[in-house]
């Protein structure tokens, strides 16, 4: 009975190996691709520019991350609008 045990608890170590290198690797992917997408310092400094912004101000917005935060805020309502897309019958317990 103790060997049984044994074996049902690795089977479960195996499969939560299994689905967190999975879950890590979609994630990495992810994590990736949206690295990848960093244009917000040159969409944030040309959009600045054309308002009129004076270059001091423009260069201290840079500095403090302003447009890193701003796609950060972006990335969050996508993610969170994209979720609810997800049928709520589907998320339900």
């Amino acid at each position: 009975m103790e060997a049984f045990g044994w074996l049902i608890a690795g089977l479960g170590l195996l499969l939560q190996f299994v689905f967190y290198t999975i879950f890590d690797g979609l994630l990495l992917v992810i994590e990736t691709f949206f690295s990848l997408l960093d244009l917000s310092a040159i969409a944030f400094s040309y959009s600045s520019t054309w308002a009129g912004l004076p270059s001091q101000t423009i260069w201290f917005m840079n500095e403090i991350a302003f447009p890193q935060g701003l796609t950060l805020l972006a990335g969050a309502y996508i993610i969170r609008l994209t979720l609810n897309l997800i049928p709520t019958w589907a998320t339900r317990v």
